[in-house]
């Protein structure tokens, strides 16, 4: 992820695949929906879930972190 302008550029390895999409900062398009699981939406409306938080390397929670 790197942050731009007010615009973060994800870069996510998804269900479906590699996935390239832009959030636009604040706004709540990302959502802590619980202690463990975070929403995405993107500038599209197109929506990301990471349903596990916990599972992620210390680098990549780091820079989840940061849109939280």
């Amino acid at each position: 992820m790197k942050e731009e302008f007010g615009y973060s550029y994800w870069e996510a390895e998804t269900s479906s695949g590699l996935c390239r999409f832009t959030v636009r900062e604040g706004g709540g398009n990302v959502k802590l929906m619980s202690a463990n699981r975070l929403l995405i939406v993107d500038v599209d409306g197109n929506r990301f879930i990471i349903p596990y938080l916990d599972r992620l390397s210390d680098k990549e929670y780091k820079m989840v972190e940061v849109c939280m």
